[in-house]
């Protein structure tokens, strides 16, 4: 049975200043792709659900949900650096074997166009309860 949503979580380091200050924030704007950025200045980048439909023909993912991880460290003055982020998409497919190829599609983009993920792990479900 095809689960109903995937959870991508990805775990990265990067240096809250200096060149990969942004990184948090290419994450977002590569997980969630175009529907999710509003700049009244640059165009949309292309994202991950772009890519799958280039790819597949298909709309197979559609974003949910994204949060980043945060850790609270200590060093000198308490601050909360992402040290990853969660994302859920809603499956439109029914096929398994199309549904194995993208995990396996995703898996190598996220890898590709995110240097500095360390871990990638792909989760899935037949429902996403959220909380506050």
């Amino acid at each position: 049975m095809i689960p109903e949503y995937l959870v991508l979580i990805c775990k990265f380091t990067y240096a809250s200043q200096g060149k990969t200050r942004y990184f948090p924030n290419e994450v977002r704007r590569f997980l969630m792709g175009k529907t999710h950025q509003h700049y009244k200045t640059r165009q949309p980048t292309k994202g991950l659900p772009e890519m799958v439909l280039e790819e597949f023909h298909e709309e197979l993912i559609i974003p949910f949900y994204f949060s980043l991880i945060k850790q609270p460290i200590m060093e000198g003055i308490l601050h909360n650096p992402a040290v990853g982020a969660i994302t859920i998409y809603h499956v439109t497919l029914l096929d398994e074997e199309l549904f194995n190829k993208l995990c396996l599609f995703i898996y190598e983009k996220v890898k590709k166009h995110l240097k500095m993920v360390k871990d990638i792990k792909i989760l899935y479900a037949d429902e996403v309860i959220l909380h506050e």
